[in-house]
């Protein structure tokens, strides 16, 4: 699907929600007979993806129930709004798959209706025109304690409101001279209701309809008058206007109007490391502190679409956030891993080199260039597209693919060490060229003719495989590395600190010295690619012209945001599929660190544990009582017994399921890494009898360590109980055959020329064959049953 292709197709699941309960109820009782949604954007700045989850929510109701939704734009403001603005926001949301056919309206159409409105309201001396000033208004308004005092102009007569109010909509009077206020409460526990302004002068252009007006109607006055004009039935909104649902069904009621629009609230999308301010964002860019409302480090629409996120990766994140009643902080990494799993199928595999090293291999020939077939996707998905990249004497490889002096369980390239060239040969590090400050320039090193395609004839094996580009034929490129904005999860949380002071000065880190295969100068335009071993990337459609390339990193492979960042020594890639990416991303993998580099170092540090011990015996005698009771090694019963919070949440878990062992290991290898290094296990959305039930329920053979990871995700960001997230997802393990075979043969069916190239001889193919059937049933099925049944249908 393409970018601008309307949105459909991949979210065929109807998600479920408390508004979906009110509209089926809504339609049950005849209340009425079909919905009618908006969208009521004010024209005053760039779109941000809080808005794509309002957009997705009120445009995705009016498809399922095959009702409309309307785009609106809420122009009562002159001061603040353009043009520029229209036209970006009419973008933004047709880019993210939804049209709004005819039904595109603005606020400025209905300007005289709201005034006929108005008038209505002050003949039934329920509004009149005041003269106090705005900090006079505020201060008759009174307090939560405190009533709030009548305005000496609140009993003017109608005719001396109407002739008031006419004046104003002459132009006879200052901004600020006068307001038109509605008559309701004084007194109401709402200070909302005490008389709220409904209309203000404002001498200003407005870019539709000029100079005609020189008042504005307020927004709370203004948008539920547009919901009726227009037939909206279902008037939905963020929980910020929960309060203002009074004076909404106020001005329904008292002006009359013939359609009475439902509002109802919904969670904003709160994102950590951004923020979702309007007015803050525009102070960036006003600022010059990120290069528009469209850099890529922005949280807008626009600054999304630049860094190469796509469309249906947005639609799968507000899928997967899905809406609630209560504000929540979504975690950053939530959005990280819905455009993974978009690009890990459409992004082909390309080499790209971004900080190089020379490399010359001395016994090749010398003129001589290969053209080795290289594949643009891993074994297990389903495309056999293929390219070429040329091979020579001299290519360059990552500088930090090298060590001097290489530490224990280094498994790159060193010297006397040899290491697989990814689609090429084995080649060993011969000799090192230094220049004179002593920094390495080059390495000399010789190839193995014998070992094309990535294996010895002997038998000898490598643990690590490079990616590499020709030093001849590769082309020139920047690379733009981005990260999160902020440094901290919520820079905006003290309104007596100044945002801006924690923003992330790594968030951009420009690379100009980058080498990539040549295929990448006749690619696709808007081609997005996963670098091999380094993240996803794509041209810059604003940089990347006249033969320049320019790619922005859209995101990394794996979260690289952990504070203690793994070394490049320590990085490793699978000895027998380089390719990192697999068909469906691991999701207790949230870091690129192996499980027993990432451990040691995501709590508490060693002697910390030892003082948290010392001062809590209890601690002391559980660190041997899970190793002598339970089984536990020592570095997890240290771990485990080194923080009192952790040490209560682990022992609560097992009292709900006594399986120590398995639920340390969930807790250390899964749930620990995911949290950053000062948050507390308490502030985990959900409790240690949800572990213990996730844990049960693989221990009980229901569910698959794959499909755990994807509950486990879903516990973490919405707190619900794991077997209902199974159930509501259909994760629970297949293991039966008659339930696995129609599946297997039916994508034998789907794939005759892979069927074919295995029973030649190409049975690496059954990995395809594996993930195709574990991505039809999500993760669901038993791998060791559907291995057996492959094999045996697929040599029968």
């Amino acid at each position: 699907m393409s970018d601008s292709t309307a949105a459909g197709g991949e979210e065929t699941e109807r998600r479920t929600s408390f508004i979906h309960d009110i509209i089926d109820a809504d339609l049950a009782s005849g209340k009425h007979a079909t919905i009618v949604t908006r969208f009521p954007p004010e024209p005053n700045g760039y779109l941000h993806i809080g808005h794509a989850k309002s957009i997705a929510l009120n445009f995705g109701l009016a498809a399922e129930y095959g009702g409309r939704c309307h785009l609106r734009f809420d122009d009562t403001n002159p001061l603040t709004e353009d043009v520029e603005y229209v036209e970006s926001i009419q973008n933004d949301v047709r880019w993210l798959g939804f049209d709004w056919d005819e039904h595109l309206y603005f606020a400025s159409d209905y300007f005289e209706n709201m005034y006929a409105c108005a008038v209505r309201l002050i003949e039934k001396g329920k509004a009149y025109v005041d003269s106090l000033d705005v900090e006079q208004i505020r201060e008759y308004r009174g307090t939560l304690s405190e009533p709030g005092r009548p305005s000496p102009f609140r009993e003017r007569s109608v005719d001396e409101n109407l002739a008031l109010f006419a004046a104003m909509r002459a132009g006879e009077f200052k901004n600020g001279e006068h307001v038109l206020r509605a008559k309701i409460d004084l007194a109401a526990a709402n200070i909302l209701m005490r008389d709220p302004l409904l209309y203000r002068i404002r001498h200003a252009r407005h870019h539709r309809t000029g100079d005609a007006w020189c008042i504005y109607p307020m927004y709370d006055y203004a948008h539920c008058l547009e919901d009726a004009f227009e037939g909206v039935t279902h008037s939905i909104c963020t929980l910020e206007f929960e309060n203002n649902r009074e004076l909404y069904d106020w001005v329904i009621r008292e002006t009359e109007v013939a359609c009475k629009p439902r509002q109802i609230e919904f969670a904003r999308l709160s994102l950590g490391y951004t923020v979702m301010s309007k007015r803050k964002l525009l102070q960036l860019v006003q600022e010059r502190q990120v290069s528009g409302w469209d850099d890529p480090r922005m949280p807008t629409i626009a600054g999304l679409r630049r860094r190469g996120i796509t469309p249906r990766a947005i639609r799968k994140f507000c899928g997967l956030i899905g809406v609630a009643k209560a504000n929540s902080m979504v975690d950053y990494e939530l959005l990280e891993f819905a455009v993974r799993d978009d690009l890990n199928v459409i992004a082909p595999r390309v080499l790209a080199v971004l900080d190089p090293l020379k490399l010359v291999i001395t016994n090749y020939p010398e003129g001589q260039t290969e053209q080795l077939d290289a594949a643009y996707f891993p074994h297990d998905a389903a495309r056999d597209d293929t390219r070429q990249v040329p091979f020579g004497r001299e290519l360059y490889i990552e500088r930090d693919d090298f060590a001097s002096e290489p530490q224990k369980g280094w498994h790159r390239l060193a010297p006397g060490a040899e290491v697989r060239l990814r689609y090429a040969y084995f080649i060993r590090c011969e000799e090192v060229i230094r220049d004179e400050a002593g920094e390495v320039i080059e390495l000399r090193c010789t190839y193995d003719p014998e070992t094309l395609g990535g294996s010895a004839p002997d038998g000898r094996k490598v643990k690590g495989t490079l990616h590499w580009v020709s030093a001849e034929h590769s082309l020139p490129a920047s690379v733009r590395l981005y990260e999160r904005l902020f440094a901290t999860e919520r820079p905006d949380a003290d309104a007596e600190v100044d945002f801006k002071r924690f923003l992330n000065p790594d968030s951009l880190v420009t690379l100009t010295n980058c080498r990539v295969e040549p295929s990448l100068a006749t690619s696709a335009p808007q081609t997005r690619f996963q670098f091999e071993r380094q993240g996803y990337f794509w041209p810059d459609p604003v940089d990347s012209k006249d033969g320049a390339l320019v790619f922005n990193r859209i995101v990394t492979l794996r979260d690289s945001w952990a504070k203690e960042r793994v070394k490049a020594h320590e990085l490793e890639v699978n000895e027998t599929d380089p390719t990192i990416e697999t068909s469906r991303p691991d999701f207790g993998a949230l870091a690129n660190k192996s499980k027993a580099q990432e451990r040691p170092n995501k709590k508490r540090a060693s002697h910390d544990r030892d003082a948290a011990r010392a001062a809590h015996p209890q601690l002391a005698q559980r660190f041997e009582h899970y190793q002598s009771a339970h089984g536990l090694s020592s570095d997890d019963a240290d771990l485990l017994s080194g923080e009192l919070a952790l040490s209560e949440f682990f022992e609560q878990a097992i009292a709900h399921f006594d399986s120590p062992k398995t639920i340390a290991s969930c807790l250390v290898n899964d749930l620990l890494p995911q949290l950053e290094d000062d948050q507390s296990i308490d502030a985990l959305r959900f409790g240690p009898a949800q572990l213990a039930g996730l844990v049960q329920l693989v221990d009980d053979d229901r569910l698959t360590n794959q499909a755990s990871k994807e509950v486990l995700l879903e516990m973490l960001a919405s707190g619900k109980d794991p077997l209902g997230i199974v159930e509501e997802r259909g994760l629970e393990k297949v293991g039966d055959s008659a339930q696995l075979e129609p599946i297997i043969d039916r994508i034998m069916a789907e794939h005759p020329a892979n069927v074919e190239r295995y029973r030649e001889g190409k049975t690496t193919l059954l990995g395809f064959f594996i993930g195709q059937v574990m991505k039809a049933t999500g993760g669901a099925a038993d791998g060791d049953v559907v291995r057996a049944l492959l094999t045996a249908k697929l040599e029968g």
